[in-house]
């Protein structure tokens, strides 16, 4: 099973550093930085609107509590988004490129 994990941040180098520390750690095979999404949150009885990257990570459902952990212990927001989606089509060759890298 392979899921997408999404967190957000609110800088580009930021998104980057993770990003780059996610692959190293081998807890995604695959990271997309998207930029300019528009996030309206409740915050503290505040409705906030903000400028954010979106980071989504490919990886196994194997990885998913560490890469969360991760995630948790090194992002810079006091509560970061972390959201895991399983994909339930991959096509064929893009699958056994994720199980080759994800060991």
């Amino acid at each position: 099973m392979y899921f997408q994990v999404e967190t957000s941040c609110d800088n580009r180098k930021f998104a980057k550093e993770l990003g780059r520390a996610i692959i190293l750690k081998k807890l995604g095979a695959c990271v997309q930085i998207k930029e300019n999404v528009e996030s309206i949150y409740s915050w503290e009885d505040q409705i906030e609107s903000e400028k954010e990257i979106l980071i989504s990570i490919k990886t196994k459902e194997s990885l998913v509590e560490s890469l969360s952990q991760f995630i948790k212990e090194n992002h810079t927001y006091e509560t970061p988004q972390i959201v895991a989606i399983r994909l339930e089509i991959l096509e064929p060759s893009y699958k056994l490129w994720l199980d080759k890298y994800l060991v």
